[in-house]
């Protein structure tokens, strides 16, 4: 029987099958590590998109892969940056179909800069009723804030924050440790008095005690509450009601408050009137007082001319044709 040769992994010493086993292991830890940066990156590698082209000054923090985000979701990503002849920066979105109904003709796209150097590109949601962006549609950025600028906007911040903290430690050191030891004491006294407070009205002590350990009173109390309640809300009414009275009454307290620099001239010219009044009756109580013995004779006169004419009238050629008349003429006097 001929010799059989061994296996050739059996030839080897173990070393050599040590390194050949490492290299083995070694390319598997690359291959999934290659395997998980690659499904990132590809995870719609066969999904349809549609591209925009986004014109912008400055395109700082912006690069090949950057996100781009709709309402916070990654919904693509950028595919070119280049500069065009009119020295704009062009850059060209990649969004994936599924994401394109979240983008109207209303959307507005900026760039978005993090304190930590993270940018984004995100996108406004749009009206679902206008219509889609389609693909090659062209949209102007306003050039973003720099890392610079952020930055000088937070400084005074820190500037503020830094004072504030260097207030307090002065303030902190300015304190004497018997105010300190007062005020811990304040503290301690307040505290046995809620102690006793609360132990008073877990007692059913005082008002708020009663209200919790006596149901019947606290209904008591809940029906004054609810019928202050219906009184506010009668007030409330009324007060309603009454706001077109008091819109009506308000051009007429305007009109008063605008006359009101002429009352006390009118008033002193009224009592001036009333004074002359006065005068004048006073100057005609004499002529009044006179004015019945006036009126008896004439009475007397008027008597005496109705017996003047009656005889007159009886005379001869004046009564033949007529019969005699009799008028009788009387003035009462007036007092």
């Amino acid at each position: 029987m001929g010799s059989t040769k061994p296996h050739y992994i059996h030839r080897l010493n173990y070393s050599t099958v040590e390194k050949i086993v490492g290299i083995f292991v070694v390319l598997a830890l690359l291959l999934f590590m290659s395997l998980f940066v690659v499904n990132g990156r590809n995870l719609h590698l066969f999904e349809d998109y549609i591209h925009i082209d986004l014109f912008v000054e400055s395109a700082e923090g912006v690069a090949l892969d950057t996100p781009v985000r709709v309402a916070g979701i990654a919904v693509g990503r950028v595919d070119e940056v280049e500069i065009t002849p009119e020295h704009l920066i062009r850059i060209r979105v990649r969004i994936y179909e599924r994401y394109t109904s979240m983008l109207r003709t209303d959307s507005k796209p900026s760039i978005v800069l993090s304190l930590l150097g993270r940018t984004s590109i995100d996108f406004s949601t749009g009206n679902p009723e206008l219509p889609m962006l389609e693909s090659g549609t062209a949209m102007n950025v306003e050039a973003p804030l720099s890392i610079e600028d952020l930055m000088a906007g937070v400084t005074p911040l820190m500037e503020g924050v830094q004072n504030a903290i260097t207030h307090l430690t002065q303030l902190i050191l300015a304190v004497d440790e018997k105010d300190v030891s007062s005020l811990l004491d304040n503290t301690t006294q307040i505290t046995r008095h809620l102690e006793s407070i609360l132990a008073s009205i877990d007692n059913g002590e005082g008002l708020a005690g009663k209200m919790v350990k006596d149901q019947q009173f606290a209904s008591q109390v809940a029906e004054v509450l609810r019928a202050v309640d219906v009184t506010l809300q009668q007030t409330e009414q009324r007060l309603q009601q009454l706001q077109p009275v008091l819109e009506q009454l308000a051009p007429i307290m305007e009109n008063v408050a605008e006359a009101a620099p002429y009352i006390p001239t009118a008033m002193t010219e009224m009592v001036l009137m009333l004074e002359q009044v006065n005068a004048t009756l006073n100057s005609l109580q004499p002529e009044l007082r006179n004015l019945p013995d006036l009126m008896n004779q004439v009475n007397i006169l008027m008597e005496q001319t109705d017996l003047l004419m009656r005889r007159i009238m009886g005379t001869w050629p004046l009564s033949i044709g007529q019969e005699p008349a009799r008028q009788n003429v009387e003035i009462i006097p007036h007092d």
